[in-house]
């Protein structure tokens, strides 16, 4: 649904669609087209703080850390009313660039100026594991829960590493081995493997997926999708019916009922390297 809103909205861009545009992609690994619109948002207007901060966010995600920390300075200078995000940015920038201590201070700074965002907690509690301060880790793990309401998203590695949008393999499993050592329930070989290397062709989503019923987790609820040799889908849990099909190495699916009726629903389909038959 937000796509579709994205796409109307791009008939007439603005720096506000190309921002939207640029984390969306970034969201799902498509990271020159998000650099693209982050480019082409702080063209629209070269002291937007958000936009700015979007840059910041791509560099560090794309392994530019140092040039990310250029536009989170740029940020801190246009809005330092709003210094939480910025400084949270440097922080996984220091951790990218391996500086331990620098990660914990500048996230450390972003917890004084917004304490309510979980993220930072679940960031911080990493970074002390990997100091070796453990006690302080379990505290930042702690206060994670609290202030994240994981009575409806679990608590585990997993699910935090589905967001972790660093390109650089070495730097998630280095994110990985943190939050286990603070306490994150999970394993190395658990988390979600998001890069390119691991992404399915259209080919090979086709023969995982036909004639199959496939197990989706989704945060707080598993649902299943039968896919027919015919290409159509039955959502059991749901009792929704609707097609699916392959586009641009693609699964899609539209339903025919529920808030997402004739919708276009696509996404990518990756494979876990380090997982093991009935693993799920």
């Amino acid at each position: 649904m937000a796509r579709k809103h994205l796409e109307l909205a791009m008939r007439n861009p603005t720096s506000t669609a190309h921002l939207v545009a640029s984390k969306m992609a970034l969201f799902r690994r498509q990271y020159e087209e998000s650099i693209a619109h982050a480019e082409l948002a702080l063209a629209f207007d070269t002291n937007d703080p958000e936009s700015n901060l979007n840059m910041a966010l791509v560099l560090m995600a794309t392994e530019k850390p140092e040039d990310c920390l250029e536009f989170v300075n740029k940020t801190l200078q246009l809005d330092p009313r709003n210094m939480g995000a910025p400084l949270a940015a440097a922080g996984m920038a220091y951790f990218i660039l391996g500086d331990l201590q620098k990660a914990a201070t500048m996230t450390e700074r972003a917890i004084d100026h917004n304490p309510t965002i979980a993220g930072r907690y679940e960031s911080l509690s990493a970074i002390y594991a990997l100091l070796g301060r453990i006690q302080d880790a379990q505290v930042a793990y702690d206060k994670s829960l609290k202030a994240w309401d994981f009575g409806r998203f679990p608590a585990d590695l997993t699910t935090i590493m589905s967001s972790f949008l660093v390109k650089d393999r070495q730097v998630a499993d280095r994110y990985a081995d943190g939050l286990i050592k603070a306490g994150w329930l999970g394993s190395p070989s658990e988390y979600y493997k998001i890069y390119e290397e691991n992404r399915l062709t259209g080919e090979e989503i086709r023969n995982l997926v036909l004639g199959q019923e496939i197990t989706i987790h989704e945060f707080d609820r598993i649902y299943w999708i039968d896919h027919s040799i015919k290409g159509r889908a039955k959502d059991i849990s749901r009792l929704r019916e609707g097609k699916w099909w392959i586009e641009d190495d693609m699964l899609c699916y539209q339903m025919e009922s529920g808030t997402v009726k004739g919708l276009n629903d696509c996404g990518e389909i990756y494979q876990n390297p380090d997982s093991s038959p009935g693993s799920e």
